[in-house]
C-alpha cells in the first residue's frame, strides 16, 4: 500500500490533493440544489468534515490490486480514487450513462466496477461482509492488494459489522475497516445511538453475583 508523509510529499501532489478537496466540496454543496429543484440526487448525505480521511483512502487505493467498498458519504474518496466529477454527477442525476447502475440505483452509490470500486447495497454497512468475502478470496488465491471498506460509526451497532471484523481478525485477512466517526448517525447524536454508554455499570465484578 502506498504511503505518504506531509513533510516529504512533493508540491505537485499537494496541489492535486487541494484540487480534489476543492472539487469534491463543490459537488457536495451543489447536490442539495439539484435535490431542491427535483433534478436529481434523490438522496444526499454530505461528506463535509470527512475530507482528510476520504482523500487518504482514495490516494492509497491501488487500481488493479485493491478493492474498495465505499459508503454513501464517500464522494471525495471516490474522486480521490480516480472517478471523475462527471461520473459522480451522472450517478447523482440518475442518467442512463451512470457507471453504477445505468441510472437505476439510488444516488450516492459511487462505483466503478472495472477498477474494483464496488457498488454496494443501500442497507448501511452490509458491505463489510462482502469486503471480508473478497479479502478471503484474495488470501486464498494469493492476490496482491487489500480491501478497503468504510462507513459511519453508528453502523458498528449492526451485528454483521461485528461478524465481519471478528472474522477478518480471526483469519488475519487483508481488509481495512475505516469508521468515519463524526459523532452523529445522519443527524442523531452518537450518544443516543449507543445507549450502553449511558447505562450504569452494575456488575463490575462477577463476584457481586454470588
Amino acid at each position: 500500500m502506498k504511503k505518504y508523509d506531509i513533510k516529504s510529499t512533493d508540491k505537485e501532489t499537494l496541489r492535486k490533493w487541494y484540487y480534489l478537496m476543492t472539487l469534491g466540496r463543490m459537488i457536495d454543496e451543489k447536490a442539495p440544489a439539484y435535490l431542491l429543484q427535483s433534478l436529481g440526487w434523490s438522496f444526499h448525505a454530505p461528506y463535509a468534515g470527512h475530507d482528510g480521511i476520504q482523500l487518504a483512502m482514495g490516494q492509497v487505493f491501488t487500481r488493479g490490486e485493491d478493492f474498495f467498498f465505499p459508503y454513501y458519504r464517500d464522494l471525495l474518496a471516490a474522486l480521490s480514487a480516480g472517478m471523475t466529477a462527471e461520473e459522480i454527477i451522472l450517478n447523482g442525476l440518475s442518467k442512463a450513462t451512470d457507471l453504477t447502475s445505468g441510472g437505476r440505483h439510488m444516488s450516492n452509490h459511487f462505483a466503478k466496477m472495472e477498477w474494483n470500486i464496488q457498488n454496494i447495497s443501500s442497507a448501511t454497512a452490509t458491505q463489510d461482509l462482502h469486503a471480508v468475502g473478497v479479502a478471503r478470496a484474495m488470501a486464498y488465491y494469493g492476490h496482491k492488494g487489500v480491501v478497503i471498506a468504510s462507513h459511519g460509526e453508528s453502523s458498528v451497532s449492526e451485528g454483521f459489522v461485528y461478524e465481519a471484523i471478528n472474522g477478518a481478525s480471526t483469519e488475519q485477512l487483508p481488509v481495512i475497516f475505516v469508521i468515519e466517526d463524526n459523532g452523529f448517525g445522519i443527524s442523531v447524536p452518537k450518544k443516543t445511538r449507543h445507549p450502553i454508554q449511558r447505562l450504569p455499570l452494575i456488575f463490575q465484578d462477577s463476584r457481586t453475583l454470588r
